[in-house]
C-alpha cells in the first residue's frame, strides 16, 4: 500500500506465530492510516475505535487470502542479475578468480547506467512479487541502487560491494 488512503483490510487469515496450533489466526481485519497499520482486530471493535476512519476507508476483502509480514533479505546483491546472462560461459569452477572475473566482474564493464538500473529494478521488482519487501543490498553502484529502491519501493539498507575473493592479476 503506497499512497496515503485509509485502508480496511477485512477478514483476514494472518500468517503469523500465534498460540493457534496452525499459526493462522482468522476473522480478524487491519485498519490503516496511509502507509502506517492501526490496529489489527475484530471489525466490531475497529467499527467502535475508529468509526471516521472505518466508514471511509477503501475496504480490501481479504476472505480466503493470507496477509503476512514482509520478508527480510539480508544479503543481496540486485545488480548482479546479470550473472545468469554469463552463465553462458564456460567456467571451470574449481577456479575461483576465473570464475570471479568471468561471471561477475567483466560483466560490469558490459553495463551502462541504464542497464545497471533496469537490472537492479528487475530484481527489486521480483523480490517484492515474492513478498519481500525489505532487502540489504551490496552495490557497486550505490546512487542508482538508491534510486531503484526509492522507485520501487523495496525498503533498503544499502552497502558498497567489495570483491575479497581473489587476487588481482599484478600480485
Amino acid at each position: 500500500v503506497s499512497d496515503m488512503k485509509n485502508y480496511l483490510l477485512k477478514s483476514c487469515k494472518f500468517l503469523v506465530a500465534t498460540s493457534e496450533a496452525d499459526g493462522i489466526s482468522t476473522g480478524r481485519s487491519v485498519i490503516t492510516n496511509g502507509k502506517h497499520i492501526l490496529d489489527i482486530d475484530y471489525d466490531e471493535n475497529l467499527e467502535k475505535r475508529y468509526p471516521e476512519m472505518y466508514g471511509t476507508a477503501f475496504v480490501i476483502d481479504c476472505t480466503n487470502k493470507i496477509v503476512m509480514p514482509g520478508l527480510v533479505d539480508a544479503h543481496t546483491h540486485l545488480c548482479n542479475t546479470h550473472m545468469n546472462l554469463a552463465r553462458i560461459f564456460k567456467v571451470d569452477y574449481s577456479d575461483i578468480e576465473n570464475h570471479m572475473m568471468t561471471t561477475v566482474h567483466w560483466p560490469y564493464g558490459w553495463l551502462t547506467d541504464e542497464s545497471f538500473y533496469d537490472i537492479s529494478l528487475a530484481s527489486a521488482i521480483n523480490s517484492l512479487k515474492h513478498g519481500t519487501t525489505t532487502i540489504a543490498n551490496a552495490t557497486i553502484k550505490p546512487d542508482i541502487a538508491a534510486r531503484v529502491m526509492k522507485d520501487s519501493g523495496v525498503r533498503s539498507v544499502l552497502a558498497g560491494q567489495i570483491a575479497s575473493s581473489f587476487r588481482l592479476l599484478s600480485d
